[in-house]
Order: C-alpha cells, then sequence, then structure tokens
C-alpha cells in the first residue's frame, strides 16, 4: 500500500520514483499512509526530516495530504561507497529520487559544507539551493565536564599513553581498523587504547563488544583494550587521554571531533 501511494503521489515522476523507492528498500516507507494522515489531521507549520529516505517520504506525504506544511529536510552523512546508500543500485538510483524531488522542499539543510558539496555533486542542485546549519553540540557546562576526574585506572598517575576513541559500535565507526592502528603503535611503545560508546540495542552490543575484543586478542592486546561502554561524561576522558582517534569510514559531521 505505502509503494501505491507514493507513486499515486507522483504520478508524473513515476519513472524517476519507482526505481529509488524500490531497489533502496526503504526501511521507513510503511510509514508514509500514517505520515500522510497525520498531516491531513494536524496540519503543523513545520516538519523538519534526516536522513534520504525519511525525506522522501515527508515530501510524498505532503503531498498526498495537500497541506500547506513546511517541510526542511536535512542530510547528515555524505553517500560515499562506504555508505550502504551510496553503492550498488541504490546508489545510483537515489540521486535521481532525490533530485526530483528535494525542489520542493521549502529548504534542504546539510551539517557540513563538505555534505553539502556531496550533496550538489550526486543530484545537480545547486549549492546556494542547501543551507549548511552545523550540529549544535557544544555547551557552557562542557568545560566544567572535563575537570572530572573519571575513575579508571589507565587514567593514574603514571599509566602508559591512552588512545580515546568514542562512537557507537557500528560498521562505519570501524572500530577494528582503530584495533589494528593501535596493535602497530605498541610494537614501537606501550600505550591503551580505550573505546567509549554501546552498540544500537543490547543484543547487537554485546555481539560488537564480543567481536572487538575476540580481535584484540589475536592481536597480542587483549590486556590493553577496554570497552566501558556507554559514560555520561566523556568529556573527562577526552580531556586526559594521550591523543583521541577517529576511524569513521564516513561522517557527514564528526560532533565527537568538536567534542
Amino acid at each position: 500500500r505505502a509503494t501505491t501511494l507514493a507513486l499515486r503521489a507522483d504520478p508524473r515522476g513515476l519513472a524517476r520514483i519507482a526505481p529509488g523507492l524500490l531497489l533502496g528498500g526503504s526501511p521507513t516507507l510503511a510509514q508514509l499512509p500514517a505520515l500522510s494522515a497525520y498531516l491531513g489531521h494536524a496540519r503543523p507549520r513545520v516538519l523538519l526530516t534526516a536522513t534520504p529516505f525519511m525525506n522522501v517520504e515527508a515530501l510524498l506525504a505532503r503531498q498526498l495530504a495537500s497541506v500547506p506544511t513546511r517541510v526542511v529536510v536535512s542530510e547528515h552523512n555524505d553517500l560515499t561507497p562506504e555508505h550502504p546508500l551510496g553503492r550498488g543500485p541504490v546508489g545510483r538510483s537515489l540521486p535521481l529520487l532525490l533530485a526530483h524531488l528535494y525542489p520542493r522542499a521549502h529548504a534542504v539543510v546539510a551539517v557540513s559544507e563538505g555534505v553539502a558539496r556531496d550533496l550538489v555533486r550526486r543530484t545537480g542542485l545547486a549549492r546556494s539551493a542547501i543551507t549548511r546549519i552545523y550540529n549544535p553540540i557544544t555547551h557552557p557546562g562542557i568545560p566544567e565536564r572535563a575537570r572530572e576526574t573519571p575513575d579508571h585506572p589507565w587514567l593514574a598517575s603514571g599509566a602508559p599513553p591512552l588512545i580515546l576513541g568514542a562512537g557507537r559500535l557500528t560498521a562505519a565507526k570501524d572500530f577494528p581498523t582503530l584495533i589494528r592502528a593501535v596493535a602497530r603503535l605498541r610494537r614501537d611503545r606501550p600505550v591503551n587504547l580505550l573505546i567509549l560508546g554501546e552498540g544500537r540495542n543490547p543484543k547487537k552490543h554485546a555481539r560488537e563488544q564480543a567481536r572487538l575484543r575476540e580481535l584484540a586478542a589475536e592481536l597480542g592486546m587483549a590486556g590493553a583494550l577496554d570497552l566501558p561502554g556507554f559514560v555520561q561524561n566523556p568529556h573527562a576522558y577526552m580531556a586526559r587521554a594521550s591523543a583521541f582517534a577517529l576511524s569513521s569510514r564516513y561522517e557527514g559531521f564528526g560532533n565527537v571531533l568538536v567534542e
């Protein structure tokens, strides 16, 4: 039903819409009927959406509902070949879909200049049609939080230098590459690696932690890797680590680097 509604929303653009929707396998397309009904009932003044498929569905839902809601779409990542949406059939069809529908948005927002340039490259949109708004991640309390002392032995005086990583335990963050890099560094000097963050859910978290610990053991650094999971105050760790390492395969805006 959702696919039928999507195609009904723009019958003239059928040839451009269908490949992107069908090949892309949008995980949220099933919500299109409910979103369209909500817009028709609540008639909000503005709808802000993020990520390509949800942006597309918001624009189609507005068209189906025939409401004056202003839709602002936002892009948060470069869709490089490393990104699941940047390769294969969907990587070829999605830019056509975005080029067709994004001009109907009341605003297109990119979270960095790099993301804006990537969007121009992929869709042919004019750079002047895209507004760059950086992610808001700083606040006045960060310096005070950074002065707190974490309860971790690797941050004690006299401990080996500490390399810090932080982020979700997902393929995008590529922590296996970071572990391999630290294993090479340990050939020349003693260092420890601490990775803050958790998986998308408890089951995935446990699986990813086990995979990273197994890799560390294979590389002979099982005792030099710690994965404490989510911590309330990462800034205290950042302030005391010898170095912070970003190993991500792709990032639209590296919040953790700014932190």
